[in-house]
């Protein structure tokens, strides 16, 4: 019996390699963008990411927010602005 309420996704629907590639193109200038707008900060904080330094949960919380900042969040905004896009040049 198959489950209404969660269908499986169809193999045909798989992922459309331009859209992807518009995906990451537009998350890239997010991460230029905001590396530029942030580069004060980023000259000061990226010495601090490499080596590790005691204490160590300091040390991991700094770099998975950077990791968070900088990668997550440029992919987030990356893909919505290109979903925005896409929809309006279909």
């Amino acid at each position: 019996m198959p489950d209404e309420e969660w269908p499986d996704p169809d193999p045909a629907d798989g992922v459309d390699p331009r859209q992807l590639a518009v995906r990451l193109a537009c998350s890239f200038v997010v991460f230029l963008i905001l590396a530029f707008l942030t580069r004060d900060f980023l000259v000061d904080v990226v010495p601090m990411l490499w080596p590790p330094t005691e204490p160590l949960g300091q040390w991991s919380t700094l770099v998975l927010l950077q990791a968070f900042g900088y990668v997550l969040v440029p992919l987030m905004i990356g893909s919505f602005v290109a979903d925005v896009l896409l929809t309006r040049v279909r």
